[in-house]
């Protein structure tokens, strides 16, 4: 556990541009996409068909919530095949500010009941473009629980995904949230 305002960043990544989304229903999940806004003006170029954008309007929020959004969307899906959980997606929000503060809207909506959350952090590089995009996952650890609890442990077809260890398979993540919840 840390403390999201001691994560120390270049210069050049403490202005972030992001895109919020959650997903409720069986489970609650807030999602935070962050990156540099340089490439988040480059994403939204390439998407509006232009050269080069010098600020990102209305039109290049959009364009770039539309990418948060496809993607959000099939996490959702997997999470639904995987554990059976119906999530319903909110509409995406588009923020540009410091990243402490973007993490900490969504961390403040997924604290109760308990004063805590567990906050993943999945980095996706673009492989010629050297561009970050850091999924930022957060839930409750009471979520998180449900979800380990309900993971389908295997495979009943060929077309479903491979199971990965989780739950009782998996004692550091039980531990760690045994360590949240304050349980021995």
């Amino acid at each position: 556990m840390a403390s999201i305002k001691s994560i120390k960043l270049a210069p050049d990544e403490i202005k972030m541009c992001a895109v919020r989304l959650n997903g409720k229903g069986d489970t609650h999940i807030e999602i935070l996409y962050t990156i540099k806004e340089k490439h988040a003006k480059k994403i939204a170029a390439k998407l509006m068909c232009v050269s080069e954008l010098c600020q990102i309007d209305e039109m290049g929020a959009s364009a770039i919530q539309e990418v948060a959004n496809i993607m959000t969307g099939s996490f959702f899906n997997a999470l639904s095949h995987g554990t059976g959980f119906r999530v319903d997606l909110s509409t995406p929000d588009y923020k540009n500010d410091e990243l402490h503060l973007l993490v900490d809207l969504s961390v403040k909506d997924v604290i109760n009941p308990v004063d805590a959350a567990v906050v993943a952090d999945v980095e996706l590089v673009g492989e010629s473009s050297g561009a970050k995009l850091h999924m930022i996952i957060i839930q409750n650890p009471d979520d998180a629980r449900k979800l380990l609890a309900n993971h389908k442990s295997g495979a009943t077809s060929a077309q479903e995904a491979p199971a990965y260890p989780v739950g009782g398979e998996n004692s550091e993540l039980d531990a760690l949230l045994g360590d949240i919840l304050g349980e021995k």
